[in-house]
């Protein structure tokens, strides 16, 4: 066998032989490409790593060049963001809801009920809304008062693109904690 050539993807990468006396081509590849599940490809794994670090693009180029692997661009970096960020919060929410259930269950076990019959549970508030009982998460809420993108535009007098934009509450920080 004779190589070919090499066909590099951000961290995939294909290798190409032909067959000497065949002339048959074998490809060989990092990854394989018949796994549909996009969430635990290599691509989104490294980006949910670099973010469960608290980093960014910026991290995950350095890092691809501290192991001598080509980077992913930052679109390509922002789309699996997205996915990675979406997984996360669905997991979150799901993890919440089940709390939830199970501090009901146990109110309502302990007979802690109102006239109506709706269960009331002691929650403690420290960033977090979690469960008394149980001592379980149920529910996490931030608002933001700054996204860098709608920030930039402006200090530039521009029309901010079509973007993820973190910008979600305009009132003084605390004023939000009664929505939970």
């Amino acid at each position: 066998m004779d190589f070919v050539k090499e066909k590099v993807d951000a961290f995939h990468r294909t290798w190409i032989f032909t067959c000497r006396v065949c002339n048959i081509v074998s490809v060989i590849m990092s990854k394989n490409r018949e796994i549909k599940d996009t969430f635990m490809q290599i691509k989104g794994i490294a980006v949910h790593s670099i973010l469960a670090t608290e980093g960014g693009f910026s991290q995950l180029r350095e890092f691809s060049a501290g192991v001598d692997m080509n980077c992913m661009s930052n679109k390509t970096f922002l789309k699996h963001m997205k996915k990675v960020s979406e997984a996360i919060h669905d997991a979150a929410l799901q993890s919440m809801l089940n709390a939830a259930e199970e501090e009901i269950d146990v109110a309502i076990q302990d007979g802690n009920v109102d006239s109506d019959g709706v269960s009331m549970c002691t929650v403690v508030f420290n960033g977090a809304s979690i469960g008394f009982k149980t001592q379980k998460v149920l529910c996490i809420g931030d608002k933001n008062r700054y996204c860098s993108i709608c920030a930039s535009c402006q200090n530039a007098k521009q029309t901010p693109p079509s973007h993820m934009c973190f910008l979600d509450w305009k009132k003084v920080r605390l004023e939000w904690k009664h929505i939970l």
